[in-house]
């Protein structure tokens, strides 16, 4: 636990990186088991907003389903979505713990929000090797939808390699964008 206060005096003393460290606090305080701390933590960072606000709804999430509170957990996520951070870090994050909850069908919404959100430059950057942020991303959307035993779409054939598949699945990037459009329209949200 000294590990996680000293982690929390470091964020007050280092304004640029505060969220970033309060983040690796409550996760110190999650794994030692100090629910209630964690929690109260994030919720200073979600307080800042940003990316790093995004990323500490994500783990509160966690924290709540941690402790079965899984109502709660989900009303984090949905303010998440209704936030609409322009970074698909925090989509990406909230794909992956439903994916690690075996929740495969929200874990897809999630990756497809993802991938609507990525930048131009994370999707140049996909030529650019398999280890690229967008390539990550993609390679989760594609493990859940074989884990749905849907067949692969141009963005999952999008992976195999530079060329035509690759220029093809931009259009499919424009049409998940399309899609998460119309999903944070009011009418459409559960």
């Amino acid at each position: 636990m000294e590990s996680a206060r000293a982690m929390e005096a470091d964020a007050d003393e280092n304004p640029e990186q505060r969220g970033e460290l309060l983040l690796e606090a409550a996760e110190l305080w999650r794994q030692a088991g100090e629910h209630d701390r964690a929690v109260e933590v994030l919720g200073r960072v979600i307080a800042m907003g940003g990316e790093e606000g995004g990323h500490a709804r994500v783990a509160l999430a966690e924290a709540l389903f941690d402790v079965d509170q899984v109502e709660d957990g989900r009303a984090q996520l949905d303010a998440l979505r209704r936030e609409e951070p322009s970074s698909a870090a925090p989509y990406h994050s909230a794909a992956e713990l439903l994916e690690e909850r075996g929740e495969q069908h929200d874990a897809l919404t999630w990756f497809d929000l993802a991938v609507a959100r990525l930048s131009e430059q994370e999707l140049a950057e996909r030529d650019h090797g398999s280890l690229s942020y967008a390539n990550q991303v993609l390679v989760g959307r594609r493990r859940v939808r074989q884990a749905l035993g849907l067949p692969p779409d141009e963005l999952d054939d999008s992976l195999s390699g530079p060329g035509p598949r690759r220029h093809a699945a931009d259009n499919v990037v424009d049409l998940a964008r399309a899609r998460s459009q119309r999903a944070r329209r009011p009418e459409n949200r559960g």
